[in-house]
């Protein structure tokens, strides 16, 4: 995990807590920690201080537009079908 500093702030970046992203992904906090770990494309958490992280907005809505095209691609030649 990067720490975040004040020039990265500047330039309107808007970050996420976790909880934030569990109510967007709909998933549970151990969900979003297992996904952290094992899906190599999930965007890594920034480091805000000692107990703290939080998720670049940015990042995680091109996660899930990834997510979306490949399972709409997989879909359409004949892979397993959208959720």
């Amino acid at each position: 995990m990067a720490y975040v500093d004040d020039a990265d702030l500047s330039v309107g970046i808007k970050l996420l807590r976790p909880k934030a992203v569990i109510r967007l992904l709909g998933i549970s906090r151990p969900t979003l920690y297992r996904l952290a770990q094992s899906d190599p494309t999930f965007p890594s958490a920034v480091r805000l201080g000692k107990n703290s992280v939080a998720f670049v907005q940015a990042e995680i809505a091109a996660w899930i537009e990834a997510n979306r095209l490949s399972k709409s691609s997989k879909a359409a030649s004949g892979g397993e079908a959208p959720a």
